[in-house]
């Protein structure tokens, strides 16, 4: 046998086998991955009008190939910058973001084409704003169309439709589509409720319908009840509910107790829990849950050392307030983490950062006064900083806070959550300035403005003693 034939071609036969190994070593691999979004920096935030959001891709993308997109924000109104290797894109608007929710849909690619698995959707929400005295977009006012008389407290829309709350005509009215102008009528009108104790409940002056979960909780103030309706009232049907409070047969007006509501004010879902503006009982109730039975007591109380103290500022006599009193808390918002009491009679608002757990428990900030134990009335004085009786109207969208500072005939708006007391408003709508208080009767003017809602990129104040709703729309 040829040994020296054999080595030689065994030895050819590893070269070969080790050639193609190395080979394999060399060949790059081809990259099938598509690069995702890690993170984008305005999710679940409300963003100031001209903020800067951040996105940053898994991998190094390919910018030419880069491709945005939205019904209401123009490409072209926006500035984009990359970071050095193209993982990072900064988008500022050369203006504002359009106020409320918007969307942004992004494509694009890495360098070997791969490109994101679909478009992916930015959600923006951003502040609102409006102009210097702008005049309301759509005013829906009292006639015989849609009965709209003295809207007091916080309306609602929820799913596209409007309900108002009508104090003087005991009725809640639905509009299955949000009024374009003052002769839209209303389509349906609740006036009953029925519970296991009050088969013929009416609606005693209702305020302020808020509705969570497919369920309605309208405040009586008349009433002296909170009623939480099973499901959305239907016209016509029997609409069963839970009441709290006590009915007029069990009522006695000398007492405070825990199950006795005075005058209550407003009632609200924030986060899990239910907030309810007890004004006559000078206090904030708070329960845990939303309640499940007649009756069920409050698990906290804001403004009273315990549920047996009813008087107004802890019962000073020379009624000073305090970081932890209140004087007929009309109106409340609370996204479940923080929470906003207009504290009216003190003509202040009261701002608790973290949520209160404990009775009595001192608020972080006051705005409309210099400290926590003032409650003038700022008459002739009136600025960016002052409230004269804010009543009932409260809300935020979570950085904003929106406030109907009612004798003063005006909505005073902070564009960012305060940090200090004393902090002055960033816009006025109702006002030519800060400095008036002006009644006449005008597209841009109110008269005891008592209530606000916001919808998306919308402001809905209630106009009391001008008897109409004045929608004002976002820029």
């Amino acid at each position: 046998m040829d040994y020296k034939g054999y080595l030689i071609l065994v030895t050819m036969a590893s070269l070969a086998a080790c050639g193609s190994d190395k080979n394999k070593e060399n060949t790059p691999e081809i990259d099938t991955t598509a690069p995702e979004v890690v993170s984008i920096s305005s999710n679940n935030r409300v963003l100031l009008n001209n903020e800067t959001i951040s996105i940053e891709f898994s991998e190094s993308v390919d910018v030419e190939s880069f491709e945005l997109s939205s019904q209401k924000v123009d490409s072209e109104e926006l500035q984009l910058e990359w970071s050095s290797n193209n993982t990072q894109l900064d988008i500022t608007p050369n203006d504002i973001w359009p106020g409320g929710n918007s969307q942004i849909n992004i494509l694009v690619s890495d360098s070997s084409g791969n490109t994101i698995d679909s478009a992916y959707i930015a959600e923006i929400n951003a502040n609102l704003t409006f102009d210097p005295f702008q005049s309301a977009d759509v005013i829906i006012e009292n006639n015989d169309q849609n009965a709209l008389f003295r809207p007091y407290g916080n309306q609602n829309i929820t799913d596209g439709k409007l309900w108002i709350a009508s104090c003087k005509k005991n009725s809640l009215y639905k509009f299955n589509n949000t009024p374009t102008n003052t002769t839209n009528k209303y389509d349906s009108v609740i006036t009953t409720f029925e519970t296991e104790d009050q088969p013929d409940g009416f609606l005693d002056c209702p305020q302020a319908p808020y509705i969570y979960n497919n369920q309605m909780i309208v405040t009586l103030l008349e009433g002296e009840q909170v009623v939480i309706y099973d499901s959305i009232p239907i016209e016509g049907e029997n609409n069963h509910a839970i009441t709290l409070g006590l009915s007029n047969n069990k009522r006695d007006k000398d007492k405070c107790s825990i199950g006795k509501l005075a005058y209550p004010e407003m009632a609200i879902m924030g986060g899990d829990k239910l907030i309810v503006a007890d004004a006559g009982n000078h206090r904030v109730l708070v329960w845990n849950q939303l309640p499940t039975v007649t009756g069920q007591h409050p698990d906290l109380v804001i403004g009273q050392k315990d549920f047996e103290s009813c008087e107004p500022n802890n019962g000073n006599d020379d009624e000073t307030a305090t970081s932890n009193s209140l004087n007929e808390p009309s109106g409340v918002w609370s996204d479940g983490t923080k929470l906003i009491i207009a504290d009216s009679s003190n003509n202040r608002v009261l701002i608790w950062n973290t949520f209160p757990t404990d009775n009595h428990t001192s608020a972080d900030i006051v705005l409309g006064q210099q400290d926590f134990t003032s409650k003038v009335i700022f008459d002739g004085d009136i600025s960016s900083k002052t409230l004269r009786y804010p009543y009932e109207g409260v809300f935020s969208n979570g950085r904003q806070i929106f406030i109907t500072d009612t004798n003063n005939n005006r909505v005073l708006i902070w564009n960012d959550w305060p940090t200090s007391n004393f902090a002055a408003a960033d816009m006025v709508l109702g006002q030519n300035d800060f400095v008036s208080s002006d009644t006449q009767n005008h597209s841009n003017t109110f008269l005891g403005p008592s209530g606000i809602f916001i919808s998306n990129s919308t402001v809905i104040v209630s106009d009391v003693y001008y008897s109409r709703l004045m929608l004002f729309k976002s820029r």
